[in-house]
């Protein structure tokens, strides 16, 4: 299995296709080569999704902690509504705002 897009990149790259007598490619050889290739990107794709959901629940889990902490200190873990803007987010273009970029 490739463990990145980097490793398939080089598969790919080092493929050869069987040649027909008249010209061209058997296809048979390139399904068979297309679908190995798709079986690695799926593979890929699936490893990333299990260590995205692992990141995910370790994040979830210490988050959890850490409002706990804050609750037996007598501390709120969500902002009051005097901080407004403690969850502002970045603007999706992830510039950090108005300092950074074109304007």
């Amino acid at each position: 299995m490739a463990k990145s897009l980097g490793e398939i990149a080089e598969l790919l790259k080092h493929t050869k296709f069987k040649r027909k007598w008249f010209g061209g490619v058997d296809e048979e050889d390139v399904w068979e080569k297309l679908g190995r290739l798709q079986a690695e990107y799926s593979e890929l794709i699936e490893e990333n999704d299990r260590k995205h959901d692992a990141s995910v629940d370790q994040l979830k889990e210490r988050a959890a902690s850490l409002e706990g902490q804050l609750q037996k200190q007598g501390e709120s873990p969500r902002p009051s509504a005097a901080t407004p803007g403690a969850y502002a987010r970045l603007p999706v273009d992830g510039t950090g705002g108005p300092r950074h970029g074109r304007g």
